[in-house]
């Protein structure tokens, strides 16, 4: 569970804070309903092993609870706390973790992608996070509810 410090939020808060933003918008539905009109069928069986459930089946990762998808907006609003949009870019793209082993992308690739050296990038990442914690320390309000994962 994350939660916020008392007294202050530090650095470690803020990343923890938002790669489980970025976990949970990876966990939200790609698809959805569209504007587009659809046509209500029955689906005609074109095998008989679909009839008796032997098709493959694509199992769907479990929608985030509303309160998770309220905290993931609040968390990934703090992005735009950033004016420098490289520096922006970069915090985003290290909170995306991989939804299997939860490492976040490696500092090289999050180099090739912006075209800097990875220390360079290292760097903006810390100044980046530093100004995010300074400006929600200057806020003195409620940053988040409490998140669960």
């Amino acid at each position: 569970m994350l939660r916020q410090h008392e007294d202050k939020i530090d650095a470690e808060f803020v990343i923890a804070s938002l790669e489980d933003a970025a976990w949970t918008m990876l966990a939200m539905p790609q698809s959805g309903f569209s504007t587009r009109l659809s046509q209500g069928r029955v689906d005609v069986l074109q095998d008989v092993q679909e009839a008796y459930g032997y098709s493959d089946v694509r199992v769907r990762r479990a929608m985030p609870a509303a309160a998770k998808i309220t905290a993931m907006d609040v968390i990934l609003g703090w992005l735009a706390l950033l004016d420098n949009v490289p520096k922006r870019r970069i915090v985003a793209l290290r909170a995306l973790t991989h939804p299997g082993s939860g490492k976040p992308k490696s500092w090289r690739s999050i180099a090739e992608l912006v075209g800097a050296d990875h220390k360079s990038v290292q760097r903006w990442h810390a100044e980046a996070v530093d100004q995010i914690v300074q400006a929600l320390n200057r806020a003195r309000q409620p940053i988040v509810p409490a998140l669960e994962r």
